[in-house]
């Protein structure tokens, strides 16, 4: 609500209101008693005086929310069914955290193949070594011919060679088996999921969506009227989940949404955000290049209207009181902003 000689409202701001950059300043302590036999009877229900304080300073407030600013995707490799999905969507992981299983019947049965293969070699290594062994001592006795020795020789290198290639197929196996468990990359939110339980996913799939969880970004939206005459550069005030913090201003976007007739601009704290994620919503306090103040702040409830104005009664040093009419500007809860009628140190009475 507004108050003014006409009685009509001023248009209301668009996207955004404009904050306090000082303190209300009250005085209760002056002797409104002597002022009242010259208000009219109607004013005097609340009986309380009050010092008109200096202009205030005014801010521009940018609405802002948290995005991530290293969104990756969680990707299948290799083709296979999802049989298994540990985490849901919004929930906040560690670094090696299950995400999701994928069941591969070829590369099981690999895997078990590749492990009985294992086995039987590391048998056979080790008979052809037990007789390598023996038949080298013979041989030193001369108790068996060259070509004996030369034949375990020949067979133990083999058997070595097989073990080797074994152990490699396996390992080779496990890694592509292990595939199939996808973990967490680092520590993040899920942020999207894309598969679901049962279905085929082909090597390379997006899977699901994690974004980091102190990496964030603050986007918001200044009204293309303001964007030449706010402060962008240097550190910015915001608050964000009602915790102060200071943020440098990264980005500004150099074409105007014509939508709502804004520019965007994406802001990052100089510290991190107790419990950040993305979603969250705030506020940036933008200060103007030029010093600007607003009107003085006085209560809504010591507007009356008399004599078809509204205004406020005030001390004259002449008659104890006068009604003087204002013009008024934003509210800011119970406080209105007078444009004009009123100065520093006016005493209002009511």
């Amino acid at each position: 609500m507004k108050y003014s000689h006409s009685g009509f409202f001023a248009a209301a701001f668009m996207l955004g209101y404009l904050l306090l950059g000082s303190e209300f300043v009250y005085s209760f302590d002056c002797d409104s008693s002597k002022y009242y036999d010259s208000i009219e009877e109607t004013s005097n229900h609340s009986k309380s005086c009050f010092v008109v304080g200096e202009r205030h300073r005014k801010r521009l407030s940018v609405p802002l929310i948290a995005e991530s600013d290293s969104a990756i995707s969680v990707r299948s490799k290799l083709t296979g069914f999802v049989s298994e999905i540990y985490v849901q969507e919004g929930d906040r992981v560690a670094k090696g955290d299950e995400l999701i299983l994928i069941d591969d019947p070829v590369l099981n049965d690999s895997l078990s193949v590749a492990y009985k293969n294992l086995v039987v070699a590391k048998g056979k290594y080790r008979k052809s070594k037990a007789s390598f062994k023996r038949i080298a001592n013979l041989f030193r006795n001369k108790l068996v011919s060259k070509e004996a020795y030369e034949a375990a020789e020949l067979d133990h290198e083999i058997s070595l060679a097989e073990l080797k290639t074994a152990e490699k197929h396996y390992k080779s196996s496990k890694q592509s088996n292990s595939y199939s468990l996808i973990q967490a990359p680092y520590d993040g939110l899920v942020r999207s999921i894309d598969a679901k339980v049962g279905q085929l996913s082909q090597y390379g799939e997006g899977l699901m969506v994690l974004t980091k969880i102190d990496d964030l970004v603050l986007k918001g939206w200044v009204p293309a009227s303001f964007i030449a005459e706010v402060v962008l550069d240097g550190a910015v005030e915001v608050v964000i989940a009602g915790v102060p913090y200071l943020a440098d201003v990264e980005f500004v976007s150099d074409e105007i949404n014509t939508t709502h007739q804004s520019v965007e601009i994406k802001l990052r704290t100089t510290t991190n955000i107790t419990g950040g994620m993305s979603g969250m919503h705030g506020e940036a306090l933008l200060r103007f290049r030029e010093e600007r103040q607003g009107g003085y702040l006085i209560p809504k409830q010591a507007i009356v209207f008399h004599a078809g104005m509204y205004g406020v009664f005030v001390e004259s040093e002449k008659s104890g009181v006068k009604f003087r009419w204002i013009d008024s500007g934003d509210e800011y809860g119970e406080m209105v902003e007078v444009i004009s009628g009123l100065s520093a140190g006016d005493e209002i009475i009511f």
